[in-house]
């Protein structure tokens, strides 16, 4: 993970320059104990909800055994999902570290998808 981290850091610095590049980086640090976890639950509720219907959401929560508040898209209600099933298995978990390991969960699946489809 060490290696990851540096080569993110370089990457970040190359990119943005020094200071914005570890304040990126300590963004990032304090999501990655969550992303594993993201992944298979964003995973889970991606295969349960294939269709983004109201029931296969139901479903997916039911599932997770966290409470639902649907609003919004689909895919709003698909986050909140997810939110609460992480914040179930890390209720001292910051918000944000949470949310960051969302959308890097959700970028992995998106990635995988697109890079299937593309072959």
């Amino acid at each position: 993970m060490k290696a990851f981290l540096s080569k993110l850091r370089q990457f970040f610095s190359d990119l943005f320059g020094g200071k914005f590049a570890d304040k990126l980086l300590r963004g990032v640090e304090r999501a990655v104990p969550y992303v594993r976890k993201a992944y298979e639950v964003c995973n889970l509720i991606a295969t349960l909800a294939p269709n983004r219907t109201l029931k296969e959401l139901l479903d997916a929560a039911n599932e997770l055994g966290v409470p639902v508040l649907l609003y919004g898209t689909p895919e709003e209600g698909m986050r909140q999902i997810a939110f609460q099933a992480l914040k179930k298995a890390f209720p001292n978990a910051p918000d944000s570290a949470i949310n960051l390991a969302i959308e890097m969960a959700v970028g992995a699946l998106k990635g995988e998808k697109e890079g299937v489809q593309g072959q």
